[in-house]
């Protein structure tokens, strides 16, 4: 909520405008303490919470994690290869057949991955995935600054 507020991004009334459908790939509290610690080693800073990421690429990263529509783990998770996934941010990651997930840290770290999929909620479905999955332009970013 600080970040929707601070940026007057509007997610907390996207989601409870009652209308829409969306996939929410939602990490595990593990899954940001793992990113907290690689992002404080790249950018050589101290970051323990949430708050200690700029509210900008909070908020990149949260739109990410988001994606129109309803779509099981069956329109998820593609039999062989691997499907692109277009989030709200507008920027594509890639799901494998084994469930992990292609982002702009693969490489860098192990490869998030759906641990319980199809998690039934009112507006949409949530996917649980073992890690925050972060977009290539937020990696250039912080990687350039």
């Amino acid at each position: 909520r600080s970040v929707d507020a601070e940026l007057e991004a509007g997610l907390v009334d996207l989601f409870l405008n009652g209308k829409d459908q969306f996939t929410v790939f939602a990490p595990t509290d593990a899954a940001f303490e793992k990113l907290y610690a690689l992002l404080g080693s790249v950018l050589d800073a101290e970051i323990d919470e949430i708050t200690d990421v700029p509210a900008e690429v909070v908020l990149d990263v949260l739109l990410y994690h988001v994606a129109e529509g309803r779509r099981a783990s069956n329109s998820v998770v593609p039999k062989r290869g691997q499907r692109k996934i277009s989030s709200l941010l507008g920027e594509s990651f890639g799901v494998r057949a084994d469930g992990s997930i292609e982002d702009g840290l693969t490489g860098l770290r192990d490869d998030a991955s759906v641990e319980t999929p199809d998690i039934s909620a009112s507006n949409g479905i949530i996917h649980i995935i073992s890690g925050v999955i972060v977009p290539p332009s937020v990696v250039e970013a912080l990687t350039t600054s």
